[in-house]
């Protein structure tokens, strides 16, 4: 294994760095499911029931 700061890079990252959709969403007039739904469906797909 290699740890990334094996790779440092130039430009400065933040610890956490969250997506903001607010204006994707409002560009193109989108709903996205909140996180916690990905994290269900992705876990019951993983377990061999996919989300309906």
């Amino acid at each position: 294994a290699v740890p990334t700061s094996a790779y440092p890079t130039p430009a400065r990252r933040p610890l956490n760095s969250r997506l903001e959709t607010a204006k994707i969403c409002d560009a193109f007039d989108l709903v996205l499911p909140s996180w916690q739904q990905g994290i269900e469906r992705m876990l019951a797909e993983l377990h061999g029931n996919p989300a309906k």
